[in-house]
């Protein structure tokens, strides 16, 4: 009996980890596209600025 209560939890476990893990590639997937945004809207600054300058 306790052997199968073990058995259990370890499963629930893995799970949780399982589920964590992917989780966590989300919010690494997340980070990436801001941190591309980020670059993004810092090049359209640089172009303005420029432009301004131009003017």
């Amino acid at each position: 009996m306790l052997y199968l209560m073990m058995e259990k939890l370890i499963d629930m476990l893995e799970e949780a980890k399982g589920d964590l893990v992917i989780e966590l590639e989300i919010h690494k997937a997340m980070i990436g596209y801001l941190k591309i945004k980020l670059v993004e809207a810092q090049e359209k600054s640089d172009i303005e600025m420029i432009r301004i300058i131009q003017e």
